[in-house]
C-alpha cells in the first residue's frame, strides 16, 4: 500500500502524492512516458532512496523502517540488471544466497536455475559471455532466491528480442507461490497481455488505475472504435454485405476491399454500439461466412495516449 507518496530532487517532484494498493498475487502493469517517475517509485519501495513525505508498506512493514522489514519480503530487479562478467552463473547466485541468508543454499541456487532455464549454463558459462536474453534471466534468478512475496521489475525485458521477452513473461507466470508483481515497461503490448491491471503515471502523478477496457470506457466514452472483419463469400452470385452494415445503428463508417471471393471490412463503430448487430448480420447471412473480426488499436494503447496527453490531469 502506497499512501501520497512524494519525492523531490531539489526544486524537481519527482513524483507527487501517489496512492495506490495491491493485493497479494497480484499483476500490475506499472506505465508512463520516460521521466515520469516509474524508476523513482521503485527505487523507493525497494529501500534504494527515500521518499520525501508519504508512506508505503510493504506486506505489513513500511519501508520507512527498512531494519524491522524482512529481506526475503520483497527483491528488486533494476532496469540495467548489473551483473559481474567474470563469475559463473553458479558462483554469483550461489554468492547472493549466502548474503541473503538463504537456507540450503545449494539446492535453493539448483531450484531456481531450473525454475529459470540456465541449469545447463550453471557451472559452463561466466556471465560476460551470455547473450541479453540469459542475463536477464540471471537477473530474474537472483530475485527469486529465498521466494520473495513481492517481485518489483523495472523494464525486465528492455532489450530482449520478441521470443526473450515472451520467455521471460511465460518464466514468470509459471513462478510458483504466485508473487506478487509490480512490472514496469514501455511495451503497451507485454503489459496488456500479462498485466490485467495497469497503474498509469504522468508528470508524477498516478492519472489512471484499473482495467484497460474499463479505462477505455471510462476515458474515452466517445471515441470509436474500428473493427477489422474478413469474410469469404459463400454463393457465385453474391455480393457483400457493405449496404447493410450501413444502416445498423451505431455504425459510423464502413469501408470495403474485394480480393478474389473474399472480403475485408474496416467499420468503425460510434458511441451507440452497433458491434453485436454487425455480428449478428454475419452470423445470420447466407451469403458470407464470417472469418475473423479484431479490433484494430489496443485499448491500453487509446487510454495511454489519452492519459498522458499533455494537460491532461487525473
Amino acid at each position: 500500500m502506497v499512501e501520497n507518496l512524494t519525492r523531490r530532487f531539489g526544486k524537481k517532484v519527482a513524483i507527487d502524492a501517489l496512492s495506490f494498493s495491491i493485493a497479494p498475487g497480484e499483476i500490475v502493469g506499472f506505465l508512463g512516458p520516460n521521466g515520469a517517475g516509474k524508476t523513482t517509485t521503485l527505487r523507493i519501495l525497494a529501500g534504494l532512496i527515500d521518499a520525501t513525505s508519504g508512506t508505503a508498506f510493504l506486506g505489513n512493514f513500511s519501508i520507512s523502517r527498512r531494519g524491522h522489514c524482512p529481506s526475503r519480503l520483497f527483491a528488486y530487479m533494476a532496469e540495467n540488471n548489473p551483473l559481474p562478467d567474470r563469475l559463473t552463473v553458479w558462483e554469483y547466485l550461489q554468492l547472493r544466497a549466502q548474503l541473503k541468508n538463504v537456507p540450503d543454499v545449494r539446492r535453493e541456487v539448483t531450484q531456481i536455475l531450473q525454475a529459470c532455464d540456465l541449469l545447463y549454463r550453471a557451472r559452463r558459462c561466466v556471465i560476460g559471455k551470455l547473450s541479453r536474453g540469459h542475463r536477464q534471466r540471471v537477473g530474474l534468478a537472483d530475485a527469486l532466491l529465498g521466494r520473495p512475496q513481492i517481485l518489483l521489475l523495472d523494464e525486465p525485458t528492455m532489450g530482449l528480442d520478441p521470443r526473450q521477452a515472451r520467455d521471460l513473461r511465460q518464466l514468470l507466470r509459471r513462478l510458483p507461490d504466485a508473487p506478487t508483481i509490480f512490472f514496469s515497461s514501455h511495451v503497451l503490448g507485454e503489459v496488456e497481455a500479462f498485466c490485467p491491471r495497469v497503474l498509469i503515471l504522468s508528470g508524477g502523478k498516478l492519472i489512471a488505475d484499473g482495467f484497460p477496457e474499463a479505462l477505455r470506457h471510462r476515458m474515452l466514452p466517445r471515441s470509436p472504435q474500428r473493427w477489422h472483419g474478413h469474410s469469404r463469400r459463400l454463393v457465385q452470385d453474391g455480393g457483400s454485405l457493405e449496404k447493410q452494415l450501413r444502416t445498423l445503428p451505431g455504425i459510423l463508417e464502413v469501408d470495403l476491399r474485394r480480393d478474389l471471393e473474399e472480403f475485408h471490412y474496416t467499420v468503425s463503430i460510434g458511441e451507440g454500439g452497433g458491434l453485436a448487430a454487425a455480428l449478428c448480420l454475419f452470423g445470420s447471412s447466407s451469403e458470407e461466412r464470417l472469418l475473423s473480426w479484431e479490433r484494430e488499436s489496443s485499448p491500453l494503447e487509446d487510454v495511454f495516449l489519452a492519459a498522458t496527453e499533455e494537460g491532461n490531469t487525473p
